[in-house]
């Protein structure tokens, strides 16, 4: 009997129908499984059938199906896989906190600070945020345990003034962008709104993270165009079918108005659910369309091939560590699948509520936007998409985390983002640094769990939120004053 036949015998008298995600084995199942002569089998797929998704060579559908039939329909020869249409999570540690900026955000002033030359093209911005200082130096920056805010306005940015993104489109795959915030520079694009709720940002997250990648003062990338890909609503959930859609909509938009203007590719993708086959495959599909994907690696200190889109082939995979000790965060996942680890400890950005203020966040997601940053600006230098990830690998500042730290953490690269200006690190050889109880740190490292629903609970079919909060914690460590080549010797 045809494998269409067989369907049609099978995909009836639908009681007790739930959302499933299917996903056919390639693109000529897809077509055989929606394009049927028999009038009854169109029938049914016309009343079914609530999305279709084509995404390079990934072919998947929504349907509402029982559950009876779902254990039928996972033995046809076209599907490869079936899931509740289960929900995402924007990654993010417990560290939400409003802060007053240190800068003067408002409608009519374009820039708070101003930027200075120096010398083969090299631009550096004062009072930078330190997330920034770190990823142009390959040392460590000095911190005061006792009085946090005592290096604040120590650090500078330095970044090549030619390359800054001005030819990307980074699309922002999460809880909308506060647009209209002046940091912004009116480079943020409406894309789309697959929530419902209508443009712009109600839950802070999405604000956050663009602004790490391009906004005037925390952004990495500091004139890439952001596109709005809303996908997550305002508590910061949403379903995997609105993913997909996502994904959809950045290949449509980025072949079809993005490389038509001139316009280069990223994607920032600061959410996941537990491991996914539909959405890895899916941001793969993408990903053949030479579109730079990058993704967060996970909160809860496992191994990220666990997430997704985390463990998809070809993502640029990004954890966490924490910049004022230079050791990889307590919450962050790790592994072979991650690429490189950034700034994801008390990260300053762009507040969704008003100018004036700004959200410390803490999480995979606060380090992932930064990597995106930087891969726009390789774009930018004329870095082919398929290269990218090698290129930030090959710049990295290697063998900073002390070994002992990873030691439950194996295949994990021991390698940090670094932008790549060619210049000396500023000196701070006589300042204050943190002295690691390395035995203590690693202790705790392997003694850390979080708490984590998997796919088998029972929660899953209602959605079941995979991933949480309560995830940023403070590690071990005293202070010392010694100067930085004391430092690296001592670790």
């Amino acid at each position: 009997m045809k494998p269409q036949c067989i369907l049609i015998s099978l995909l009836v008298n639908l009681a007790y129908a739930e959302e499933y995600l299917v996903r056919f084995k390639n693109p000529t199942a897809f077509q055989q499984f929606t394009s049927n002569s028999n009038r009854s089998w169109r029938q049914f797929i016309d009343n079914k059938i609530e999305k279709k998704f084509s995404i390079g060579s990934f072919r998947g559908v929504t349907m509402n199906l029982s559950k009876n039939l779902v254990n039928k329909l996972k033995k046809s020869p076209l599907v490869a896989d079936i899931v509740p249409n289960f929900r995402f999570e924007a990654f993010e540690g417990d560290s939400v906190n409003s802060a007053e900026s240190s800068y003067t955000f408002n409608a009519t002033a374009k820039y708070s600070y101003e930027d200075v030359e120096e010398e083969q093209n090299i631009t550096y911005q004062p009072d930078a945020p330190r997330h920034l200082a770190r990823i142009s130096r390959h040392y460590q920056l000095p911190f005061d345990v006792g009085d946090k805010d005592r290096y604040k306005s120590w650090f500078n940015y330095y970044y090549e003034h030619d390359y800054q993104g001005q030819d990307v489109n980074a699309y922002i795959m999460d809880t909308g962008i506060f647009a209209d915030h002046p940091e912004f520079e009116d480079r943020v694009i409406q894309g789309i709104d697959l929530t419902k709720e209508g443009f712009g940002d109600q839950n802070g997250h999405g604000t956050h993270v663009a602004g790490l990648v391009g906004s005037k003062t925390y952004g990495a990338a500091k004139r890439v165009n952001l596109v709005e890909v809303k996908v997550l609503g305002k508590d910061g959930s949403g379903e995997a079918s609105n993913v997909l859609s996502g994904l959809e909509f950045i290949v449509e938009h980025c072949t079809k108005v993005s490389r038509p203007q001139g316009k280069k590719c990223v994607a920032n993708l600061s959410l996941g659910s537990f491991r996914s086959p539909i959405i890895n495959m899916a941001v793969e599909g993408a990903i053949e369309e030479g579109i730079v994907f990058v993704a967060a690696a996970g909160n809860f200190n496992l191994d990220a091939y666990w997430a997704s889109p985390a463990s998809a082939e070809n993502v640029i995979t990004v954890g966490a560590f924490d910049d004022h000790i230079d050791t990889i965060a307590k919450f962050s996942n790790w592994g072979p699948c991650v690429n490189i680890f950034a700034p994801g400890v008390e990260i300053e950005s762009l507040s969704h509520l008003n100018y004036n203020n700004t959200l410390i966040l803490s999480g995979t997601s606060m380090s992932t936007p930064i990597v995106t940053g930087v891969a726009a600006i390789l774009l930018s230098k004329g870095i082919e998409p398929e290269m990218i990830a090698q290129e930030i690998e090959y710049l990295s500042t290697r063998n900073v985390f002390h070994r002992r730290t990873l030691f439950f953490k194996p295949s994990t690269p021991n390698q940090i983002l670094y932008n790549g200006v060619d210049k000396l690190d500023d000196p701070y050889d006589d300042e204050t640094f943190p002295r690691l109880n390395i035995e203590a740190i690693a202790k705790e490292l392997e003694e850390y769990n979080a708490t984590l629903q998997t796919p088998m609970s029972e929660n899953l079919q209602s959605g079941s939120k995979l991933w949480g909060w309560n995830n940023d914690v403070t590690l071990p460590l005293g202070e010392i004053r010694l100067k930085r080549r004391d430092f690296m010797k001592n670790l």
